[in-house]
């Protein structure tokens, strides 16, 4: 809950997608009761603040508009709803309008594309122009994938209070709270001991709160500096969409060259990734779909080509397995080309291409146990056979005339990366022998904290019941240094560093474990004689023997859907997923 005498911040946000602005005034939402304050990139500078919230991008825009949406500046007033109709009538005004870039086509038109290194752009493995050109059948085409808005039931919202010492309180929905610290501390021009970030939980994240919570954050935290009094930030629905970005759009123009009978000889894969016009932070890899693109086939020659284009949209980011969707799909797309052009059923030249045990991707990841041939066993098991689920759709479809029904089903491969990540966990035995546990990583409704409660109560051999979780803090186990929850990876590193700590503590309890009939008289006893009761586990992941990821997660789905062919509405029927979790 917002404390006692705090404010409300409602943005203003761009009408224009690509212009100068001539002039913001606020004078009529300042006057409106309970209004406080108009904070702009004016006011942020003469109050010595850095106009940034990572990756180059201003928290207000400076001077000129890159994108419709973009935050102009913020009202601060007594009420949520005072905020938000104040800052409905600040007026902005624009000169020198552009024609935004929009689409990928317009981004070719303009030439507008990000710097990107080689080794963010390019991969390769064989020789892929030779096989194809020496391939029997060769197949071309172009595929999109579009964009996907995260739609959180919780939209991002911070709360920032002063504190004692001239630092900042921040209760936010972050995915990365020491990432959310650090922006935020430079934002104020503080060290970032100065920022105290806390989560308990967050209502629904999909990789939207890894680094664009950072703006509300930042909002938050330069207003509470600014009017020596708490402030919350938080995003309608609308707000939220308008302004962060989402899943970024994929074009893919692709080439295959295939033997007579489907074996896969060369693929050649030109993609352009669509981003907003400012990076976000989460660019730091900026052609995620490099770790992916082969999918879950076998083909000894690769090549790889990727641009990202630079539009006036906002900053898209993650979102739900970003890189590895777009990537899937494209492919899978390719491979239904070659299975027409081929007069092959596309299962069966997907059956022909998909890993085995022991192959090695283009990127040399070893696969000693791939069980995509098990998975997908299981799944035509679970169904009844593809033939009788195809012969069903047949049977409709001749009965059918204006609604027609399709079915598909695929493999997949999902790499897990644990090369770089680092989790630490506080684990403290209380007087009653209870326990208390933190840890780096963020409940986003995955159950990472019941996860970590288990681990603990099995490594110390208590209840369950007995081990509360607290918040995540920066001025706790979430340190500089420990990196934010996603990738699918966050919940067994954080396990592995709550259970690094619980055996130090075990072995400093071991002889009091064996004299003592319980473990809260051991531990009563343990801190009697002065033992240290609590540990600080930690995780650091570090290169894998395998390749460039730890393991993979593999899988098979069968998806039936149907098309109104009037409308051209579709809706699927039926989704039946078998996928090796180990």
């Amino acid at each position: 809950p917002l404390p006692a005498g705090g404010l409300h911040g409602a943005f203003v946000f761009s009408t224009e997608a690509r212009a100068d602005i001539v002039a913001v005034d606020a004078s009529v939402a300042l006057a409106r009761d309970g209004v406080m304050a108009f904070l702009d990139a004016d006011s942020l500078d003469k109050a010595g603040f850095t106009n940034d919230v990572g990756g180059g991008e201003p928290l207000f825009a400076p001077g000129k508009v890159a994108y419709h949406g973009q935050i102009v500046g913020m009202v601060c007033a007594s009420s949520y709803a005072a905020a938000r109709t104040a800052a409905a009538v600040v007026k902005v005004t624009y000169a020198n309008a552009e024609a935004p870039i929009m689409s990928f086509d317009d981004a070719e038109a303009a030439g507008s594309y990000f710097d990107l290194s080689p080794e963010e752009s390019t991969a390769a493995a064989g020789d892929a122009a030779a096989a194809i050109a020496g391939a029997a059948v060769t197949v071309e085409g172009v595929a999109e994938v579009g964009g996907q808005a995260h739609f959180h039931m919780e939209t991002q919202n911070a709360t920032a209070s002063p504190s004692e010492g001239g630092g900042i309180s921040l209760v936010c929905c972050t995915q990365g709270p020491a990432f959310t610290q650090e922006t935020v501390a430079k934002a104020l021009n503080r060290s970032p001991a100065c920022v105290d970030v806390r989560v308990r939980r967050v209502g629904g994240a999909y990789g939207a709160k890894i680094s664009r919570n950072a703006a509300i954050s930042c909002a938050a935290a330069l207003a509470a500096e600014t009017l020596g009094r708490p402030c919350r930030v938080e995003l309608e629905q609308r707000d939220n969409m308008l302004a962060l970005g989402s899943r970024r759009p994929h074009r893919c123009k692709y080439t295959l060259g295939l033997d007579v009978d489907g074996t896969l000889l060369g693929v050649d894969l030109d993609t352009t990734m669509m981003q907003g016009w400012f990076p976000d932070s989460s660019f730091g890899t900026p052609l995620d779909v490099i770790g992916s693109y082969d999918s879950a086939y076998r083909c000894a020659n690769w090549r790889f080509k990727g641009r990202v284009a630079r539009t006036n949209r906002p900053a898209n980011t993650y979102c739900r397995a970003p890189g590895y969707l777009p990537a899937m799909l494209l492919l899978e797309v390719a491979l239904d080309h070659a299975a027409r052009s081929l007069g092959v059923a596309p299962e069966a030249l997907r059956a022909r291409n998909w890993y085995k045990s022991g192959d090695v991707s283009p990127r040399g990841q070893t696969m000693p146990t791939c069980t995509i041939d098990k998975c997908w066993s299981l799944l035509m098991d679970k169904v009844g056979g593809f033939e009788a689920c195809r012969a069903a759709v047949d049977g409709f479809n001749a009965t059918s005339r204006f609604i027609k029904r399709g079915l598909t089903v695929v493999p997949m491969r999902y790499t897990m990366a644990w090369e770089g990540g680092i989790h630490i966990s506080l684990v403290s035995i209380q007087a009653d022998g209870k326990l208390l546990l933190q840890h780096s990583g963020t409940e986003v409704g995955q159950g990472i904290n019941t996860i970590a409660a288990q681990v603990a109560a099995l490594e110390l051999g208590v209840d369950v019941d007995d081990v509360s979780v607290g918040p995540t803090r920066t001025g706790a186990a979430a340190c500089p240094g420990t990196t934010g929850t996603g990738g699918s990876i966050t919940t067994e590193q954080v396990g592995s560093a709550v259970r690094n700590a619980c055996q130090q503590l075990a072995a400093r309890l071991a002889p009091y474990l064996a004299a003592q009939p319980t473990f809260a008289a051991a531990a009563s006893a343990a801190r009697d004689d002065g033992v240290d009761m609590q540990a600080r586990g930690r995780f650091h992941g570090g290169k894998s023997t395998l390749g460039p990821f730890e393991y993979a997660s593999y899988g098979a789905a069968l998806l039936e859907v149907e098309l109104d062919v009037l409308s051209g509405t579709a809706r699927p029927l039926r989704a039946e997923c078998v996928i090796d979790v180990g």
